[in-house]
């Protein structure tokens, strides 16, 4: 199975999908995430939505901090065409 990784930056929302399929396998993958270089080994950027403004970026991280996904959040979920189940820790 395919691993994606929905992450919100500054400056908006970015999908990530793993270059292999066993990356959570991996025995080095916290020394290897620790340089930008060895995320983009292991990650590659498939969609980015871009906050409309810096309110907008406000809004949609006090969301996250709440647990929420957004309506921006969940249409780029959407157009990528996944399913994502979000459940309680």
């Amino acid at each position: 199975m395919t691993l994606f990784i929905l992450t919100e930056t500054a400056a908006g929302y970015a999908l990530l999908k793993a270059k292999d399929k066993k990356l959570l396998k991996r025995d080095d993958l916290a020394e290897e995430a620790g340089t930008a270089e060895g995320i983009s080994s292991m990650l590659k950027l498939k969609q980015f939505k871009k906050f409309e403004s810096a309110s907008s970026a406000l809004e949609e991280a006090a969301a996250l901090t709440e647990g929420k996904v957004s309506l921006s959040g969940l249409r780029l979920l959407s157009l990528s065409e996944l399913w994502v189940h979000v459940g309680a820790p």
